[in-house]
């Protein structure tokens, strides 16, 4: 059950770095393979809910609800996962924390977090939906809705303390399994209650993880130090200082998603806003898997921090080829038959969805490297960092979208995001420069490539 042991002291000398370059790959390779299951899953229920929706209008109300759940999600967890998995891996590098304190406190917070999140967008439902939608029926959907952020959060506790176990290969059981379950749950859903059945897979869904992710998160813990209190003051504080951070980072991300579904239903009506959401669904799913190798990253750049360890620039060099060179030939096969793809899985009545799907793809390969460079920054502790860099995504990709979209509708929001992750990468890879004497041309070869194939 356990992922590879601590370092002990000093810097591993160049056979300890092969073998854990060795151990990362293998990993991600390994955690690769059980994205593209969770891929695959994700597909069949994305293409079953919208088959069974049959309207790109209703399509779109989906997608607004699904983003307005993004935009106040940020709330519910504070981004603690991500503190949770590095304060995990730092416990199996260092005697200074127990894992079990860590877990604790993380629970108790975020059980307080998202509990009150849920109460406030059930209680603001209606009036969200009459005054800024002009829609009184999404009312009752966003209130039932607001249940998903609280098995989501949970869920995503669970997976974060795996993570920071190194548990890779249990970690992709754990997604595989949620994935596989959506779909049973779409067929079940939808045909009774439509709309509102789409919503109870999103409420339904997380529970999968939390059921098996507990069994493992019990025998990971094993052997491990009892700890002294269900709440901890010390750990609470670094987490929040770890996390806050993130958790301005991610709220500015998700409101970016939130605004350009907004924008898209106000200048070009639902069904802009269910073009877009086809290309960001598959933008998602494919983005997945090019942070495949980000999951084991991050614990084990920081589990070498907390043993003083150094993380080898030949590594990570290998980590970014290896990320180009897998993500280019997934991103441009979809993107030069995204017509044929969006007619053959979507139906007919989702065909004008082909462009913005071509945008999104070139927007993953762009995005691809985003992922790990981000895993390194934070196993460095360096969070503030990235919230700098997310401020300046912001701000480009808004401002590029308010061109952008009324001329060109959802085709715009794809360009959107193809320059602001581009610009996004050169600067993030550029400081990861800084802190690992990483040196970002060593990956100019794929960069290149990658350019000229689009």
């Amino acid at each position: 059950m356990r992922g590879p042991g601590p370092v002990v002291g000093g810097t591993p000398g160049a056979e300890g770095q092969v073998q854990l370059e060795g151990a990362l790959l293998e990993d991600s390779a390994i955690f690769a393979g059980s994205v593209l299951v969770v891929m695959a899953f994700e597909t069949v229920t994305s293409i079953i809910i919208a088959r069974l929706l049959a309207s790109d209008a209703t399509y779109g109300m989906l997608a607004l609800i699904l983003s307005t759940l993004g935009l106040v999600g940020p709330f519910a967890v504070l981004s603690l996962p991500e503190g949770v998995t590095k304060l995990v891996a730092e416990s199996r590098g260092s005697s200074s924390l127990r894992a079990r304190e860590v877990i604790r406190t993380s629970v108790m917070i975020l059980l307080l977090t998202s509990g009150t999140t849920a109460l406030v967008l059930a209680l603001g439902s209606g009036a969200l939906a009459t005054w800024l939608y002009t829609e009184p029926s999404l009312g009752i959907l966003l209130a039932i809705a607001s249940l998903a952020i609280v098995t989501s959060a949970i869920a995503s506790l669970v997976l974060s303390i795996i993570r920071g176990l190194e548990l890779v290969r249990w970690l992709g059981i754990v997604n595989a399994v949620n994935s596989a379950a959506s779909i049973p749950l779409a067929f079940v859903l939808l045909p009774a209650f439509g709309l509102m059945g789409a919503v109870l897979v999103v409420v339904v869904n997380p529970l999968a993880i939390i059921g098996l992710g507990a069994v493992v998160v019990r025998r990971g813990l094993a052997g491990t130090d009892a700890a002294d209190a269900v709440w901890d003051s010390r750990v609470a504080g670094r987490l929040l200082r770890f996390s806050s951070p993130l958790f301005l980072s991610t709220l500015l991300v998700v409101g970016v998603v939130w605004l350009l579904n907004t924008l898209l239903v106000f200048t070009g009506g639902f069904a802009d806003a269910g073009q877009f959401r086809i290309g960001f669904n598959l933008y998602t799913i494919f983005l997945s898997l090019t942070s495949a190798i980000a999951v084991p990253l991050m614990p084990l750049v920081s589990r070498l921090e907390s043993s003083r360890a150094g993380v080898s620039p030949t590594l990570l060099s290998d980590v970014f080829r290896l990320v180009l060179l897998t993500t280019l030939p997934i991103t441009l096969a979809v993107a030069i038959f995204s017509r044929q793809l969006i007619f053959l899985l979507y139906g007919p009545q989702y065909e004008s969805a082909w462009m913005a799907t071509f945008a999104m793809m070139a927007a993953v390969l762009v995005a691809s490297v985003v992922p790990s460079a981000s895993a390194v920054i934070q196993g460095y502790g360096k969070t503030w960092q990235i919230l700098k860099v997310d401020l300046m995504y912001a701000a480009c990709i808004i401002g590029l979208s308010v061109i952008a979209i009324p001329r060109v509708g959802a085709w715009g929001a794809g360009l959107a995001y193809v320059v602001s992750y581009g610009v996004m990468a050169g600067v993030l890879l550029t400081y990861v420069r800084r802190l690992a004497h990483f040196e970002p041309l060593t990956v100019l070869g794929p960069f290149l490539l990658a350019a000229v194939s689009f």
